[in-house]
């Protein structure tokens, strides 16, 4: 029977060779056992087994058969309703080109992978790759290509062009090292794409399940791309004119999405990071609690549509709007703040402007403003404080009524707007009258009742120039009485109680042995010069004395001082060369301050360190009680 078919294969190459008009010597319907090296070769219907090579020096074309191991080479490779099964590297190796028409590239096992290396590989009819190595420059995807089985890498190093159907079902890898285009009339859904490289494109539309973007690629999408679950690497992914590009994963690398017309939607519940630092459009669209976090200094040049339930949170840095093209604001969606700053480059003369400013998702604090000024546009809205302070500052001495929670700062060169302030009632704490409060501002140092203002339930509005901080609350609750400093001087064990405040009208100087149950100890009426002295020369018949001010303001407003503490014993301070340091065990807190209640050095369980003379006051702090002393060095 070998030595037939042997005799057969002369015969068709007698034939061939005799054959002018034949470019293609055919075999068929045989088991192929024997190497065969041709110039042109059909071959139909046959079993090539796993020993022999095929060499051909142009085209091979093999239809209707069974590929395993052996080594087939050429020029030209044409494979039709074929399976192929060639396990070993260098079975497939095809010089330029490879075209796969009605294909199979079955799972055996993960041991044994078919090996594909062609420069470039043609898809003109549906091919299934289910397991296999594809290596290539050039991969053209004709009709319909299915990638499946997650076994084997796919390697492009130049373009990947669909002109067809590309399925990637089970999240087959991809590594591109060049172009993606998709030029079929079909979004091509679910792929897998690692992508390497700079100044790459992708064209078309693409859903990818996964796109990474490694070792600084950067590709430049013009169309409509989606990335669903995973969206990472070190590159930068660039929007052309026009582009959108949906993204429903928590992460995302770099984006440049400047270009005029480009959008980026963002989808995903939950948080989500915006790093870029410009975006012409951008959308929030996922309809429920979803934060966009920015990781960076950003700028929305056109629009920023936000949808229900959604939030685009400053994380600290800046949100410059630039063309004020704010859509569909309503009080379940806006902008948190978060320590950042919104920035607003060019309000027109007149037009508000209305933002819906959040502490969190939960705490409503919207804004409007109006420019009234010809001459100025530029102004910030800084962090939304969470308290209002007694200087306008956000320091560790909180005002004790915090009716409405937030403190607006602005800064801007205009010089008059009108700003309307809203807040959520149900955030109100009950003490909070609606309807008799008002707008305060600070320039930083002290805080200032407005007398421009129209008060509304839930909104306030005041016309001012847009710096410093503003806050609502109560009239006659928001401005305490102003305490500049409360001392205890101690002389040959007599105290002295110094103290000046610039809004009271009475004084009731109060004392105690055990810091809750106190007395009068002096009624001191209105000075002048705003400043208070009291000596008690009364003794303590414990080591130590409290003592507090309690203020009566001209409207009969009632507030008390902190309680300070001082003592007879004066161990409790220890004075050492430029060491000030304490007997009382830790923890505590030792502070040096001047006259004016200034904080001049903190420390916590250690001692302070003069470093010049003069007069201070020294304070101790522990969680029961705040001791001070007078001292002059």
């Amino acid at each position: 029977m070998k030595y037939m078919f042997t005799a057969i294969l002369f015969g068709l190459s007698f034939v061939y060779s005799n054959a002018q008009t034949e470019p293609f010597r055919t075999v068929e319907n045989v088991t192929l056992d024997e190497n065969l090296s041709e110039q042109n070769l059909i071959i139909r219907n046959a079993r090539v087994s796993k020993k022999i090579s095929i060499s051909v020096s142009d085209t091979l074309k093999i239809s209707d058969s069974e590929l395993s191991d052996g080594i087939i080479t050429a020029r030209i490779c044409i494979l039709e309703n074929c399976t192929i099964s060639c396990t070993k590297k260098d079975s497939l190796a095809i010089l330029e080109k490879l075209i796969l028409k009605n294909c199979s590239f079955p799972k055996t096992d993960s041991l044994h992978i078919s090996y594909v290396s062609a420069p470039t590989i043609f898809v003109d009819d549906y091919t299934r790759i289910e397991s296999a190595y594809v290596e290539c420059n050039d991969l053209i995807i004709n009709d319909t290509l299915e990638f499946t089985g997650k076994l084997g890498v796919k390697e492009i190093y130049n373009n990947c062009i669909i002109n067809g159907t590309f399925i990637n079902s089970e999240h087959e890898n991809i590594k591109l090292y060049g172009n993606l285009s998709n030029n079929g009339h079909s979004t091509c859904e679910d792929v897998n794409i690692n992508a390497y490289g700079t100044d790459n494109l992708i064209n078309g539309n693409f859903s990818f399940y996964r796109l990474t973007l490694e070792k600084n690629a950067q590709y430049t999408t013009s169309d409509t791309i989606t990335i669903t679950e995973f969206f990472s690497g070190d590159g930068t992914l660039v929007q052309g004119e026009n582009a959108y590009t949906k993204i429903h994963t928590s992460d995302s690398p770099k984006i440049i999405a400047s270009t005029l017309g480009n959008t980026l939607e963002y989808t995903r519940g939950g948080i989500q990071t915006l790093n870029t630092n410009e975006c012409y459009n951008l959308i929030l669209s996922k309809q429920s609690k979803s934060h966009l976090v920015l990781l960076q200094d950003c700028t929305i040049a056109n629009e920023l549509l936000i949808k229900s339930k959604c939030f685009l949170n400053c994380n600290s840095y800046m949100l410059t709007l630039n063309n004020l093209d704010i859509s569909d604001f309503k009080r379940d969606r806006g902008i948190i703040s978060n320590k950042g700053q919104i920035y607003i480059p060019n309000l027109p003369h007149n037009e508000n402007l209305w933002l819906p400013l959040f502490t969190n998702e939960q705490t409503y604090a919207g804004v409007t403003i109006t420019n009234l000024d010809e001459n100025h546009t530029d102004f910030y809205i800084g962090s939304i404080l969470p308290f209002v302070t007694e200087t306008g500052l956000a320091t560790d001495k909180h005002i004790i009524y915090e009716f409405v929670e937030n403190t607006w700062n602005f800064s801007s060169s205009i010089e008059k707007a009108e700003i309307t302030f809203e807040w959520d009632s149900s955030k109100q704490l009950p003490e909070f009258n609606s309807e008799d409060c008002s707008v305060y501002h600070s320039d930083g140092t002290s805080w200032a009742i407005q007398d421009s203002f129209s008060p509304e339930y839930e909104k306030i509005t005041t016309t001012h120039a847009l710096n410093g901080y503003f806050a609502i609350a109560n009239k006659l609750i928001l401005l305490p009485i102003s305490l500049e400093y409360f001392y205890i001087g101690n002389k040959n064990g007599i105290k002295i109680i110094n103290w000046k405040s610039t809004n009271s009208d009475t004084f009731y100087l109060e004392k105690s042995f055990d810091g809750i149950h106190f007395f009068t100890l002096a009624e001191i009426p209105f000075q002048t010069s705003h400043t208070y002295s009291f000596t008690d020369y009364s003794p303590s018949p414990t080591a130590l004395s409290y003592y507090r001010l309690m203020q009566i303001d001209k409207n009969n407003t009632v507030d008390y001082s902190e309680i300070l503490c001082t003592s007879d014993n004066n161990h409790l301070i220890s004075i050492t060369g430029t060491e000030i340091s304490t007997t009382i065990q830790p923890p505590y807190s030792l502070i040096l301050t001047d006259l004016t209640g200034k904080i001049i050095q903190k420390t916590e369980n250690t001692p302070l360190q003069l470093t010049s003379k003069g007069t201070y006051i020294i304070i101790i702090k522990t969680s029961r009680s705040t001791f001070q002393q007078k001292i002059s060095l």
